[in-house]
C-alpha cells in the first residue's frame, strides 16, 4: 500500500517549530508510559480501483513529518550517531512504515508526495547530504533532536 499525497495539496511547508512540537509531543508520550496518544487526524480515501493504495486528504504535512523522523532515526543508527537494544528493528521499520514492497513504481515508498517534494524525499530517504530544501532541512533538524535528546542510546520497545 502506498500513501499517495494528491496533486492538489500544498507543498511540504511544515517550520522548525511545528517538527518541534511533533518531536516533544513524542518525546512527552515515551516518558508518561501511557499506551495512546492523539496526534491528530489522518484522513485517506481509495486512490484506485483495487482499493490498496491511499490519497491523503487531511495530515499529509504530519505524515510527512513522522516518515522523516523515521528516517532520520535509522539514518542516525546506521551511521553509528544512536544506538538501539536491537537493530533489526531499524530494517523492520523500514520494510513496514517506509518501503512499499508491491507498488509498481521505481522507488518503491510508502509514500509519494507531491511532485514538487517528491525529489528532496527521496533525497533523505536513500540518504544523499543536501540540506537547502525544506524536506531535507527538517530530516536534518529531527535527526539532531533525536539524537540530542535521546543520547547515545535509544530503548525502542
Amino acid at each position: 500500500m502506498q500513501l499517495i499525497i494528491p496533486v492538489y495539496q500544498r507543498n511540504y511547508d511544515w517550520t522548525i517549530e511545528n517538527c518541534n512540537q511533533l518531536f516533544n509531543d513524542l518525546v512527552k508520550l515515551k516518558s508518561s508510559n501511557r499506551p495512546r496518544h492523539f496526534f491528530g487526524s489522518i484522513v485517506t480515501t481509495v486512490a484506485d480501483t483495487i482499493g490498496n493504495n491511499r490519497l491523503v486528504i487531511d495530515g499529509q504535512q504530519r505524515i510527512t513529518t513522522i516518515s522523516l523522523l523515521l528516517i532520520a532515526a535509522i539514518h542516525a543508527v546506521k551511521n553509528h550517531e544512536m544506538k538501539i537494544e536491537d537493530e533489526s528493528k531499524i530494517n523492520y521499520a523500514f520494510e513496514v512504515f517506509l518501503k512499499a514492497n508491491f507498488c509498481s513504481g521505481a522507488r518503491k515508498q510508502k509514500l509519494v508526495p507531491i511532485e514538487n517534494d517528491m525529489d528532496a524525499y527521496f533525497i533523505v530517504r536513500t540518504n544523499t547530504q543536501i540540506t537547502y530544501l525544506r524536506i531535507c532541512r527538517n530530516t536534518f533538524v529531527i535527526t539532531i533532536l533525536i539524537i540530542i535528546i535521546c543520547g547515545t542510546t535509544l530503548n525502542i520497545s
